[in-house]
């Protein structure tokens, strides 16, 4: 009897699903799995496609609630390429074209999008544990960790953590220290090898840039080079400023002694 109740309720879910194939799965905590047609976004119906849309109850028991939760243990790469463990691959393969506003309604495409009303849109850590709770305001993305960029990264604003209640050990740079790092740092022009796999993302290898080689620079100051993973190394740029600010507040100094000296004489 039990068999026949089961293949019933699997024959039931079959013609559901074959009645709109553009229906979305909608799985809630209570145990239900439910086809919606619409999705509801901020409490109004849209027509958009939904592959997987899950709730969570406001009242569900817990200190967490999660509308996924994914563990990969030995999940290859989806492009049959590279042995990966991943959680979430996101992918678009829409031959339209890129760009657009969701906002006014023109094109938009994402392989995954992350949206958040009040704390985090996308959360990233290279720690094991999940907060229960971040009081550092509303972010679009936050990584608790090292983020890799190898593209162009481009920003409104960049800052850097420089509050003094995290700093200890402060003392003033010495402007013989400065002008002595600067003065062995040699600035090069240079362009990245073409069909390099490091720098396969950027795609204008060609343009020239103009920088320093950070083998060359961890010799006079290894504080400002940092090695990856795979032993490649990239400089700390934003540290450079201090010792710019160091030596040229002094020079500006000795102007203004020339100055003073200047002026003496001509009195005389």
């Amino acid at each position: 009897m039990k068999n026949k109740f089961y293949l019933g309720a699997a024959l039931i879910a079959a013609c559901l699903l074959s009645m709109n194939v553009n229906a979305q799965l909608e799985v809630t905590t209570n145990g239900h799995v439910v086809i919606s047609k619409h999705v509801a976004t901020n409490g109004t119906a849209v027509s958009d496609s939904v592959a997987l849309r899950t709730k969570v109850p406001t009242t569900a028991s817990g200190n967490r609630l999660y509308g996924i939760y994914s563990s990969s243990v030995a999940n290859p790469d989806p492009t049959g390429a590279l042995g990966a463990n991943v959680c979430v691959v996101g992918q678009v393969t829409s031959s339209a074209k890129d760009g657009g506003d969701p906002r006014t309604n023109q094109l938009f495409q994402a392989a995954v999008a992350g949206v958040a009303i009040q704390g985090i849109g996308v959360y990233g850590a290279t720690r094991y544990t999940i907060p229960v709770s971040l009081s550092t305001g509303n972010f679009a993305g936050y990584f608790a960790g090292n983020a890799k960029v190898t593209g162009t990264l481009t920003a409104a604003a960049v800052t850097t953590t420089s509050d003094r209640r995290f700093k200890q050990n402060i003392s003033p740079l010495g402007t013989d220290f400065s002008t002595g790092v600067l003065s062995q740092l040699t600035p090069v022009s240079y362009t990245f090898k073409e069909n390099d796999n490091i720098y396969n993302d950027i795609k204008e290898p060609s343009i020239t840039h103009y920088g320093l080689i950070a083998q060359d620079v961890q010799e006079i100051a290894p504080e400002l080079v940092y090695e990856d993973g795979d032993g490649y190394l990239s400089i700390n740029y934003t540290e450079l400023i201090p010792l710019l600010i160091q030596v040229v507040n002094s020079q500006q100094q000795q102007i203004t002694d020339l100055q003073l000296k200047i002026q003496k004489l001509q009195i005389k």
